[in-house]
């Protein structure tokens, strides 16, 4: 695709060394300062005593969530090259769990990594993932907070949609106007570009860019349906699921803020005020969120484990990223008949 944005990508290692040295003691520091906030009697005995059948719930509810990620970064890119989903996803999921333990850039650049090995275009999956970024970004600011804000704050609800339809139509009109101005790409180079990018993506790819929307929303509803569940691991009479899946995702924009590690601490916080602004006890979501983090943590070990065996399967049987041409074999022999 013309226009795809710049594909050199490098990493400073002593540089990330810090920042995630850094980040871990903000974390830390974080974790500290919320249980310092906590009656900490009532959340030991939230946290010793949950009900199994919703956590079960919670944990295929997180496969869901982690599944409906690669299915709709796939759609993207099999717009661009032919690839195979089962072994896209298990890029994917590889990717996210790295993600979850180490900062967020190094679960991108390994699903990017293994595409590229396997001839994947680079300018391809930067692309593809910075405008899958985008289109989720987009479905949180402008579904999902504006329903959370309006159920906090019920009196001001119509003024938050308003908000958020003015801001669409506005974002719009400016992106259009701004791709228009020479002086943009002048002083702006890299957001003329992904505006570029993305403008192609829509013209050329619209079946997938809307499938991609979907999944979004879709993955939104799980992602809250996860949260919802382990809530009522700790706290059964827990019913408000609508306002949990509005909150769970405006939620998750902190998660994108390179503050520490994978959102811990800050996600958690954030959390504690707008569940309990919405009028439940904090030490119970706190226990909830605990325990939420706990199985990102264990299962994200535990997929990487997985993932490389089956990595090393993969690379023993030749198979590859990219569907090979009809009649050929994933090493490219031949199979037809002579």
């Amino acid at each position: 695709m013309a226009g795809c944005v710049d594909a050199n990508v490098r990493i400073d290692s002593p540089r990330v060394l810090l920042i995630w040295l850094a980040r871990l003691a903000l974390t830390i520091a974080l974790v500290i300062l919320i249980a310092t906030r906590l009656d900490f009697e009532l959340f030991t005995q939230e946290i010793i005593a949950p009900q199994w059948l919703p956590l079960i719930g919670m944990a295929l509810a997180g496969v869901g969530f982690i599944f409906l990620g690669g299915v709709k970064l796939w759609l993207l890119v099999r717009g661009l090259t032919p690839v195979r989903l089962g072994l896209f996803l298990l890029y994917f999921f590889l990717g996210g769990a790295i993600g979850s333990l180490a900062p967020a850039l190094f679960g991108d650049v390994s699903i990017v990594a293994l595409a590229r090995r396997d001839g994947v275009p680079l300018r391809h999956m930067i692309s593809t993932i910075l405008v899958d970024r985008a289109i989720t970004l987009s479905v949180i600011v402008w579904l999902f907070l504006p329903g959370a804000l309006g159920l906090i704050w019920r009196e001001f609800a119509w003024m938050f949609w308003a908000l958020s339809g003015l801001s669409i139509l506005g974002l719009g009109v400016g992106v259009w106007w701004f791709a228009q101005r020479a002086f943009a790409w002048q002083r702006f180079p890299r957001l003329a570009q992904f505006a570029q990018v993305f403008g192609e993506f829509a013209r050329q790819q619209p079946r997938p860019v809307l499938a991609n929307l979907l999944l979004t929303v879709a993955r939104g509803i799980l992602s809250g349906v996860s949260l919802q569940l382990v809530l009522l691991a700790v706290m059964p009479t827990s019913s408000e699921w609508f306002t949990t899946i509005c909150l769970a995702n405006s939620l998750s924009i902190l998660n994108l803020l390179p503050i520490t590690l994978g959102g811990a601490g800050i996600y958690e916080g954030g959390g504690m005020v707008l569940f309990e602004i919405a009028g439940l006890p904090r030490e119970q979501v706190f226990a909830a969120l605990v325990y939420q983090r706990l199985y990102i943590l264990a299962s994200s070990v535990l997929i990487i484990a997985v993932a490389f065996g089956l990595l090393a399967y993969v690379k023993r049987i030749g198979w590859t990223l990219i569907e090979p041409a009809p009649g050929e074999m994933s090493n490219g022999e031949n199979t037809h008949v002579r």
